[in-house]
């Protein structure tokens, strides 16, 4: 009986999250296109290191291992976008510490491209403009910091005895009927009533009609 009431709860959980705010799905538009290009630069690597492990073995091998590494973010960013959808806080911070570095990353890469006259400093502000929009609209953005604590008070409250479920899950407890006509108004509770509290029954209108006298057989018609 714990495991049904456990599996309605969670149902009920399920059906009344909260809507996802427009900042979030931009933010997650931005991942899976920061994610795919991840994962395409992965595969890149793996067909370099392919190519540079016949004529360098040593060589060859750390560029199998960068590109696994470029491939396991690039996976981790596709399934933290997954899991933004359904308004995760784990995935939401788990995406935000990649995101501060990429941003760290790309600020580094756009002081040296300043530096360098050899070099141009616009893919590194593509990627800083890229990288701190994610960031702002996970975590700055109002109304997707509204839509994540709603969804993470709605996973704690009224489960596993963490306290009452959030307004408008489940009906509210009526306190009392209410007066009924010629009749007061009960407290909850319904404490005992005095002898004479309640008015008499009304009295009927009408009595019943008297039973009809039994009839006779109809008169003959008179000969003609």
């Amino acid at each position: 009986m714990p495991a049904v009431v456990r599996a309605i709860e969670v149902n009920v959980m399920q059906y009344a999250r909260p809507p996802l705010p427009g900042s979030v799905t931009l933010a997650r538009v931005l991942i899976f296109i920061q994610a795919t290009l991840t994962i395409l630069a992965g595969l890149l690597f793996l067909v370099a290191g392919a190519a540079v492990d016949g004529v360098l073995p040593g060589l060859g091998g750390a560029i199998y291992v960068f590109a696994i590494i470029i491939l396991a973010i690039g996976v981790a960013l596709l399934w933290g976008g997954i899991a933004l959808g359904k308004l995760s806080t784990g995935a939401k911070l788990g995406v935000l510490i990649g995101e501060w570095i990429f941003l760290v990353l790309s600020v580094l890469g756009l002081l040296g491209g300043m530096s360098s006259s050899s070099s141009s400093p616009v893919g590194s502000i593509v990627g800083v403009v890229f990288v701190g929009t994610i960031i702002y609209s996970l975590q700055f953005n109002p109304a997707s910091k509204m839509a994540f604590a709603q969804a993470q008070g709605m996973q704690m409250g009224g489960m596993g005895g963490y306290g009452a479920p959030p307004p408008g899950v489940y009906p509210p407890q009526q306190p009392g009927y209410p007066p009924q006509q010629g009749y007061p108004q009960q407290p909850p509770g319904y404490p005992p009533q005095q002898p004479g509290a309640y008015p008499p029954p009304p009295a009927p209108g009408y009595a019943p009609p008297p039973p009809a006298p039994p009839q006779g057989p109809p008169p003959a018609a008179p000969p003609s």
